[in-house]
């Protein structure tokens, strides 16, 4: 059993030629590139170790609406192990670098308790009653996750569309329009000259 505290012990464990999946015909130990709004392949019995870029995992409910399941970034695993829920979709927000990790590859502890740490921060966004906290939480959430601090506050860097966000938070396009709107007359955000969304 390996116990990872670091990518230099993670790069070992990953780099294993001697563990393979016979389901699958992927090299073990590769880096894989995806463009963004490409899907990654959730393999039942693999995981993804992302070690550049942004990616959401959703699924769909019985009337074929989406449901934003987390949001995930470098040092982050995903994958449908990790889930019994179907469908398992791992969806690219920006230009993803990501290595798969075969079944018997041990998944490094550092990253587990991580993930199930995005999750329950998550789930506390989407259980608050008000929308309007929940997009304030939810836009608090992505500027420390993904933000970056520069002279006109802290910037995000990340394009969500306004649906995206909608299915994130479980309200409409047309509330986080209004509540993105009435956010900004507040001063609480605002767009830089490159249109990145600024939190003040």
């Amino acid at each position: 059993m390996f116990v990872l505290t670091s990518d230099e012990k993670l790069a070992k464990v990953i780099s294993v030629d001697n563990i393979s999946d016979p389901t699958l015909n992927l090299p073990q130990g590769k880096t894989y590139k995806f463009q963004r709004q490409e899907l990654i392949q959730p393999y039942s019995s693999s995981l993804w170790y992302i070690s550049k870029g942004i990616v959401r995992v959703s699924t769909l409910d019985e009337d074929g609406i989406l449901i934003s399941l987390g949001f995930w970034s470098a040092g982050d695993i995903v994958g449908s192990r990790l889930s019994d829920i179907v469908p398992y979709q791992i969806e690219c927000l920006t230009e993803v670098e990501a290595t798969i990790l075969h079944p018997f590859t041990a998944c490094p502890t550092s990253a587990l308790l991580a993930h199930v740490k995005r999750m329950e921060d998550f789930l506390q966004i989407t259980q608050q009653k008000m929308v309007k906290k929940r997009l304030i939480l939810f836009l608090k959430w992505l500027f420390y996750r993904f933000g970056q601090d520069t002279k006109e506050g802290k910037q995000l860097n990340l394009h969500l569309t306004h649906d995206q966000i909608a299915e994130a938070i479980a309200t409409s396009r047309v509330t986080v329009t209004r509540l993105m709107k009435q956010l900004h007359q507040e001063g609480f955000l605002c767009w830089s000259r490159q249109s990145h969304l600024l939190l003040r």
